[in-house]
């Protein structure tokens, strides 16, 4: 055998068993390369429904809370407004020569009859009240016994 033969012959018998091995590893190496991957995907998708489910609950309760604060707001706002009117009125009654009349400077004929009669007031005294000026009405309402 000469030098080129016994190269040749090396060649060739390491070039198949390159071509099998290569064969082997790619066969191999995809399928590891697949499990690898699809290892990883299940893995994001895990980390993305958890992150989902944390961000579901936060929004549940910030939400849930919200609601709660206002639903106290509104009953703490009904029962401050409860306490300011009754002190209005306490206040009002104890304070004696404080009287609050209508003010019939602004209004009509009809409603000043009106205000007069569900005072109290009989036929003449109206006529009399309807016979002032406006700005004279006030006056004689007040000083009305």
């Amino acid at each position: 055998m000469t030098f080129g033969e016994i190269l040749w012959a090396l060649v060739a018998a390491g070039g198949g068993g390159a071509v099998i091995a290569i064969s082997v590893v790619r066969a191999f190496g995809e399928r590891w390369l697949s499990n690898k991957f699809d290892a990883r995907l299940q893995s994001l998708r895990h980390e993305h429904e958890r992150q989902m489910e944390t961000i579901r609950l936060e929004t549940s309760r910030t939400l849930d809370r919200s609601s709660r604060l206002t639903e106290r707001e509104f009953e703490v706002a009904a029962e401050a407004w409860s306490l300011v009117f009754d002190t209005y009125v306490s206040t009002a009654s104890a304070m004696p020569g404080l009287r609050r009349y209508p003010d019939l400077s602004r209004a009509s004929d009809d409603v000043a009859r009106r205000v007069a009669e569900g005072s109290g007031f009989d036929e003449t005294e109206i006529e009399e009240l309807l016979k002032h000026e406006l700005r004279e009405r006030n006056r004689y309402y007040s000083d009305r016994p």
